[in-house]
């Protein structure tokens, strides 16, 4: 883990700016599910598209408090751990209720692409997949093996993944922020 110079510097700035970058993808993947609502004529309200949302922010939160606890000296392995483990389940409740959502909004539009509704199955899979590891490994060989290292990284590549497919979603968008009436107001053409 990067707890030594210079990687601890690199780190903490990379997986900080990573929970901001993070952040925006929930945004902007809240964005594109509120414009295929409204161009196809669907109450989003019924479908919670929120509560992906926050629940995505606040595993952003839960990422910058694991980087947080990160030290050069004598570290919070407990605390590191609570921050890290809570940021992947939060994640991952997130990105299956997005999921749902979008397979929903999928039957009644076909502004979601099937094939990457498959993508969205898949890296949920993996992820469910790499959970129930995880807690098998943690039952019978404890925390801080490098197999929990190796898990947490190969978690972070597939928490990657869904974003890819997110931003798979919104490529034949264009975002642009309209100021119509002294408010401000994000809207999103279509090229």
């Amino acid at each position: 883990m990067a707890q030594h110079y210079p990687e601890f510097v690199v780190f903490r700035l990379a997986t900080i700016a990573g929970a901001v970058l993070i952040s925006l993808g929930w945004f902007t993947n809240h964005f594109f599910l509120q414009t295929v609502a409204l161009e196809s004529g669907i109450n989003l309200k019924g479908y919670y598209a929120e509560v992906p949302l926050i629940l995505g922010l606040i595993g952003c939160m839960l990422l910058m408090g694991n980087t947080a606890t990160i030290d050069t000296g004598i570290m919070d392995e407990n605390a590191h751990t609570f921050f890290a483990s809570n940021f992947f389940k939060v994640t991952l409740l997130a990105q299956i209720l997005n999921t749902v959502i979008c397979t929903l909004l999928s039957k009644k539009t076909k502004l979601i692409s099937t094939y990457n509704l498959y993508a969205k199955y898949f890296v949920i899979f993996l992820l469910i997949l790499q959970g129930i590891d995880g807690s098998i490994k943690e039952l019978f060989m404890g925390l801080g093996s490098d197999k929990d290292k190796f898990l947490e990284w190969t978690l972070t590549a597939t928490v990657i993944s869904m974003f890819l497919s997110f931003g798979a979603d919104v490529l034949k968008y264009e975002f642009e922020f309209v100021d119509t009436s002294n408010k401000g107001q994000l809207t999103i053409n279509e090229e």
